[in-house]
């Protein structure tokens, strides 16, 4: 028996030691108090932080770290919490032995022995670098933010001032195209309209772009004729197209003669794509198209499709610029 008592008592002065090497070697600050809340124990972490020497602290009330910037209710919380025997954890702003303000992640937990409140641990760690990533990251994120206000605002205030004279160059070449009947002049009033119609495409474009980052965009219900939207892209790009010695045409579909749709953002996107197309294809055709997928009495379901023989979307870009999933 007396072999096996002083066995279990190395065993024991073992397990002290090894605890009061990771205490003390610990890289977060550890403080013990007594029950009243004065210091009986930093660690040298403490002191690292701190620059409060284990002579200078012990004997101490934690307020000794007390910066002014922790609101007071915070504090009454936290005794509140740990004299009700649980643990407290939240995120001070202290002041060190310098006068040096930092912020520490604490967690304060009470001790008891035979059920008696002898103590309170708190483990401490220093956060400021942390908090002054975080806090410089909200201030790019807002300077981003604000920038793109001002960008939005310059796009949209921008697009009204270049669309005011372009609808009178529109008007404008209405009118002549009913006075005049030179069949040379007809032609080019028409070049004139459609190239003032792409014009007007791309200042959508833009006025589209503002409205999407303020969250202001908003789908009209207007008369949509899917034929002479397709008719309308091919006269207003075939030039562009035949200049690069291709051909631009429509494929003939069975489609709704009227619908109730957004015919300016299915324009916008059309010229888009079969823009796209005219760049990027050497020789061939670029073919447009709309198909019904579904009708009932009250809606349909069209697809609009640009094909052509250029040289496509990379297998690897299709991935990222194409996402398919399931609904629900």
């Amino acid at each position: 028996f007396p072999s096996h008592d002083i066995c279990q008592k190395k065993a024991d002065e073992h397990q002290i030691r090894l605890l009061s090497r990771s205490v003390e070697q610990s890289p977060v600050a550890i403080v013990i108090t007594d029950w009243s809340g004065i210091i009986e124990y930093v660690n040298p972490a403490f002191t690292s932080i701190t620059g409060y020497t284990s002579i200078q602290a012990k004997g101490k009330n934690p307020n000794i770290l007390k910066s002014g910037h922790t609101p007071e209710s915070t504090y009454i919380e936290l005794w509140e919490t740990i004299y009700q025997g649980k643990t407290w954890m939240g995120e001070l702003r202290n002041k060190k032995a310098n006068g040096e303000y930092y912020w520490v992640s604490i967690a304060i937990s009470p001790i008891y022995k035979n059920k008696e409140l002898t103590n309170f641990v708190a483990v401490s760690e220093d956060i400021t670098e942390k908090k002054r990533i975080v806090e410089d990251l909200i201030r790019a994120k807002n300077k981003a933010e604000e920038s793109n206000k001002l960008k939005t605002e310059f796009l949209h205030n921008m697009s009204h001032e270049i669309r005011t004279p372009m609808n009178s160059i529109m008007g404008l070449t209405e009118l002549l195209q009913e006075e005049i009947t030179d069949k040379d002049a007809l032609d080019k009033l028409q070049s004139i309209r459609y190239s003032a119609d792409i014009l007007l495409v791309i200042i959508n474009d833009i006025l589209d772009l503002s409205k999407i980052e303020a969250g202001k965009l908003t789908l009209e219900e207007l008369d949509l004729r899917p034929q002479k939207l397709l008719e309308d892209v091919q006269t207003m790009l075939n030039d562009r197209a035949q200049a690069r010695g291709l051909s631009l045409r429509i494929a003939a579909g069975e489609v709704p003669e009227h619908l109730l749709g957004d015919p300016t953002r299915i324009k916008q996107a059309l010229l888009n794509y079969v823009g796209n197309a005219i760049k990027f294809t050497d020789r061939g055709f670029i073919e447009i198209s709309c198909q019904t997928l579904e009708q009932t009495p009250e809606a349909a379901l069209l697809r609009f499709s640009v094909r052509d023989t250029g040289v496509g979307i990379a297998p690897d870009e299709l991935q990222r610029l194409f996402v398919t999933g399931k609904i629900g």
